[in-house]
């Protein structure tokens, strides 16, 4: 596999709820917060992680494709496209964040959704 292109996408982000993403910090001091912001190193300044952005957007499009009490609240997985309404959206939403093949899926489906399976350097 190779990279072949990268795209650029821009937009903004309206706030119109609470929001805290929160930084991971083992120590307590005191007089000091016990769940700080994650902000820019350089600039100091809070951002939304790109992961964020990503888990959110997967979030709303399961909960459009109908698929949340299938799944009982976890990730579409590769077990969950036969029972899911509209499969073949299922398949698209799964190659676009990926997901996890169970062993007993069948091989032909998780090649058509994942990244291809590599022998001796020649992408099948």
């Amino acid at each position: 596999m190779q990279l072949t292109n990268i795209q650029l996408l821009q937009g903004k982000i309206r706030l119109l709820t609470g929001l805290h993403i929160g930084a991971g910090s083992e120590e307590m001091h005191i007089g000091g917060t016990d769940n700080p912001v994650i902000k820019n190193p350089l600039t100091g300044q809070p951002y939304i992680p790109g992961s964020s952005l990503k888990g959110k957007m997967r979030s709303l499009l399961e909960w459009q494709l109908g698929v949340v009490s299938l799944t009982e609240g976890k990730p579409l997985s590769f077990k969950h496209i036969t029972k899911t309404p509209n499969p073949a959206a299922a398949k698209q939403l799964l190659k676009l964040f990926g997901g996890s093949p169970d062993p007993s899926n069948d091989e032909k489906l998780i090649a058509e959704i994942g990244p291809p399976v590599w022998h001796s350097g020649i992408a099948h």
